[in-house]
């Protein structure tokens, strides 16, 4: 199964189950690797994320900017 953050795309959005929701906390790459690798290089990256791919982009411009990594997109 697959699943979308955006309610209008998500192939199981069913009003009428009446689900509960929740809330995840997301973070973008670059708050993570500044948080838990901040001098440590990045060679490459791999992302696979079912649609996401320019949001993960966007959330790792400065990483991209600082390492150039080799990026495999799925």
């Amino acid at each position: 199964g697959s699943f979308s953050s955006h309610p209008a795309t998500n192939p199981n959005n069913r009003p009428e189950l009446d689900l509960p929701t929740f809330t995840v906390p997301v973070r973008t790459l670059d708050e993570v690797l500044a948080a838990q690798h901040a001098e440590r290089a990045v060679g490459t990256l791999k992302i696979d994320v079912e649609g996401m791919e320019l949001d993960v982009l966007q959330g790792a411009s400065a990483t991209l900017s600082r390492w150039r990594p080799l990026v495999a997109v799925e």
